[in-house]
Formats: C-alpha cells, structure tokens, sequence
C-alpha cells in the first residue's frame, strides 16, 4: 500500500514537471513566432527581400503547425498519463478498503478462534469433570462389587457351615435311630410310641432319657 502511494506521487510529480516544461516550451514558442511574425513585417517593408520572406514565413509557419501538432501529441500522453494515475488511485483506494475489510475479516476470525478455544477449555473441563466422576462411580460400584463378593463368600461359610452341621445331624440322627432301634430289643417295647410313654410315669421318661444320652454319648 505505501509503496503505490509513493509510486503514485513519483508519477505526479514528473508529469507535472513535463507539464511544465511543456507550457515553458509552449511560451518560448509563441514568442518565437511571435518574433518571427515581427521579422516578417521588418521583411514585408522591404520589397527587395519578398520572396526570402515568403520563403521564411512559410517554413515558420510549417513550425508553427509541427509545433502545435507535436504540442497536441504531448497532451495526449499528459492526459493518458493522468488517466493512468486516476486508475492507479482508484486501485489503491480499492486495495485500502479491500485492506480496512481483511482486517475486519481477522478481527472476526480472531474472536471466533477465541470462542471456539474458551469452548474447548471449557469441554475439557467439562470431560475430566465427568472422568472424574465415572471414575468415582466406578470405584462406588467396584467396592460394591467387592462387598457382594464377600457376602458371596460370607454365604459360601455359612451354606458350607449349614451343610456340615446337617451332615452331623443326619449322623447324629442315624446313630439315635440306631440307638432307639437298640433300647427297644432291649426293653421290650416300641420307644417310638409317644403317647403310651407320655402317659408312663416319670420313672420311665428318665430311664429312657438316661439310655439314650448313654447310648448316644457311646456312639459319639
């Protein structure tokens, strides 16, 4: 942009020295012929020289018609010059605003780059934030994971536990049938009969109870 404003005053700046030296050769001209128009008369006055002024004031005059014809093809370029200029300021006028208009276009780029990047910030926050909390629920249902596992195996104990004990108590039980099965060959009548031994006396119910802690105690 500087380098065509410079470019453009330097191409002003020498047509209006041609300018000058135009209108300064123009008027030199002029008195020129002005002069010569002068001679003319001194010669007209004298009639023994009319032919070599005839002679003269037609080469003159040829001057003055090459003079004005060359005068003319000067303005000619002095005007295409001009018109050269006026086309050179619109561009540079063109290329200001077309200048004024990236400026304005960066501008808006430049804050739309910063809105875009305060987004991004902001999902960054916003996804480590929401890591974070995956992850904490993670670990809540991991312990929770953890804690059912051992409850698993608290029960896994508990259903071993359970099933040992009535292992036993289905031994303990086997030996007691066996026991019962035993008193009554050696008593004589069937142990298993509730109500007829309820209705005994106390006696029987304590021999009863005195065999089978013997026999179980025995068999244990």
């Amino acid at each position: 942009m500087g380098d065509d404003k410079g470019s453009s005053e330097k191409i002003m700046a020498v047509l209006e020295c041609e300018r000058g030296e135009l209108e300064t050769e123009n008027i030199k001209n002029n008195e020129e012929i002005e002069k010569m128009k002068t001679e003319i008369e001194k010669l007209r006055k004298n009639s023994d020289s009319t032919a070599e002024l005839e002679k003269e004031a037609a080469r003159l005059r040829r001057e003055v018609v090459e003079s004005k014809v060359e005068i003319e093809k000067l303005r000619k370029i002095i005007d295409e010059k001009e018109n050269k200029i006026e086309i050179v300021e619109k561009e540079g006028k063109e290329l200001k605003q077309e200048n004024v208009e990236m400026e304005m276009k960066v501008r808006e780029l430049e804050r739309r780059i910063g809105v875009i990047e305060m987004k991004e910030v902001e999902e960054n926050s916003k996804r480590v934030r929401i890591e974070e909390e995956m992850k904490e629920k993670i670990y809540e249902k991991e312990m929770e994971v953890e804690e059912l596992k051992s409850m698993l195996m608290g029960k896994k104990v508990e259903e071993e536990k359970w099933l040992k004990d009535k292992r036993v108590l289905e031994k303990k039980f086997g030996v007691f049938e066996f026991s019962l099965m035993n008193m009554k060959d050696i008593i004589g009548f069937e142990l298993l009969n509730w109500p007829v031994l309820a209705a005994g006396s106390a006696g029987s119910i304590a021999m009863v109870v005195v065999l089978m802690r013997f026999f179980f105690g025995k068999r244990r």
